[in-house]
């Protein structure tokens, strides 16, 4: 990643670090291929985005903000995470497109009302390696 700027850098480093602050078992990876997401997002004028694996929310408020009026359900297994990403999201004023959905995405999955334009699966991906 080197010092390569990342849109919403402030997120992106607060994912980092409390990912260093909670050691190995924490699942936080802010996704570097976020930027590539969003402008896929933005070049095919996605308006639904299923996102498994929200972390800290960094991917989904990236998407968000790239595709005008696209709806991000982003879904994380980790309460902490999941309210950590819900004050990020409305700080950055995508609470009203971005929906974190809590739990288990293998029991939530099945109930999910598609399509969906986009689904990316990223939840306890390590990038750093």
């Amino acid at each position: 990643m080197g010092h390569d700027k990342q849109p919403f850098q402030h997120l992106f480093d607060l994912s980092n670090d409390h990912r260093a602050a909670h050691g190995e078992t924490c699942h936080v990876y802010p996704s570097p291929q976020a930027g590539q997401w969003a402008a896929l997002a933005a070049v095919f004028s996605v308006e639904r985005v299923l996102e498994i694996g929200c972390g800290l929310g960094y991917q989904a408020v990236c998407i968000a903000e790239a595709a005008a009026g696209c709806r991000v359900e982003t879904i994380e297994n980790d309460s902490e995470h999941a309210d950590l990403a819900a004050a990020q999201i409305s700080l950055l004023g995508f609470a009203d497109r971005i929906k974190i959905i809590r739990g288990d995405a293998e029991s939530i999955m099945p109930n999910l009302k598609g399509p969906y334009d986009l689904v990316i699966e990223d939840a306890g991906v390590d990038y750093s390696r």
